[in-house]
């Protein structure tokens, strides 16, 4: 059924009253009015009703809002739940008359972004384990089901085919520093939890032996990587041949120096690297 705007007006022989609105849709689709005091009395005595349409085939959302304003605004103040069923007269900005086409998680996406205060009410509260096991077990259920894994699958191969996507992640990655690494020390409480998480538990790939198809996948995968992401420089990778791990005397610690300065500083490094430099000396 072909939908279009029209301007209606409802007429209650009864009492004397009457009721305007607007409609997207179609006048034969059943549709009453939103006025909940009208729809009542139209239910109890449907027979005392009468509709006239006043303006039809309004295009678009916008313009038929624009319409039932100009109705809207010939009632006088002190009509308004009196003469007519209509309680207000002023102009309706309906959220459907703002065209929108973006999918309902980008604007939630956006709601969040634009709210400086989002995340606070959760920043430094602890969850319980009971909450935590709650969340690892949804999250296995969501992997265990083979639809949704093929379905994210998808959805990846195709986001990090467009190559607009690749810049756009690229530019994120350089600004949160994700090419730089981990550049500081991990704590040894942090140590011990990542022993203990890891202690007894073997490697996913151990025994396993990857298929051709596989093989093949990763190959096209790292050709990929190679031609979207920046390389190191020759000069960079020289930079790392050239430095050496040796022992520090004085400060009592390994340090990562220079090959000629460990050679020309003998009696302040050693270790096992010095045997190997004084090979190639």
């Amino acid at each position: 059924m072909e939908k279009y705007g029209f301007v209606y007006i409802w007429f209650d022989r009864k009492h004397k009253r009457y009721y305007i609105g607007c409609r997207w849709g179609n006048q034969n689709d059943g549709y009453i009015c939103s006025s909940s005091n009208m729809k009542s009395a139209y239910k109890r005595r449907p027979e005392d009703f009468k509709r006239k349409i006043l303006k039809t085939n309004i295009s678009n959302k916008k313009e038929l809002l624009e319409e039932e304003y100009k109705w809207l605004s010939l009632i006088k103040k002190d009509e308004l739940g009196k003469k007519y069923y209509n309680l207000h007269n002023h102009h309706f900005n309906h959220w459907t008359a703002n065209y929108d086409c973006r999918s309902i998680g980008q604007k939630i996406s956006q709601s969040h972004k634009n709210d400086l205060n989002w995340g606070s009410w959760s920043k430094g509260k602890k969850v319980s384990e009971e909450t935590k096991q709650k969340l690892r077990e949804a999250n296995r259920k969501q992997f265990e089901n083979e639809e949704q894994r093929e379905m994210r699958r998808i959805k990846s191969k195709e986001l990090w085919s467009d190559p607009e996507y690749l810049k756009k992640q690229n530019e994120k990655r350089k600004i949160d520093g994700f090419y730089k690494g981990f550049r500081g020390k991990h704590s040894e409480e942090t140590k011990e939890k990542i022993r203990k998480k890891k202690l007894g538990v073997p490697s996913s790939n151990k025994g396993k032996m990857a298929i051709e198809e596989q093989k093949q996948k990763m190959r096209e995968a790292w050709v990929i990587r190679k031609q979207n992401y920046p390389t190191v420089s020759e000069e960079t990778m020289q930079k790392f041949k050239n430095k050496v791990t040796a022992y520090d005397l004085f400060e009592k610690k390994f340090v990562k120096i220079h090959k000629q300065e460990f050679i020309n500083n003998k009696d302040r490094y050693c270790g096992t690297t010095s045997n190997r430099i004084k090979d190639n000396i």
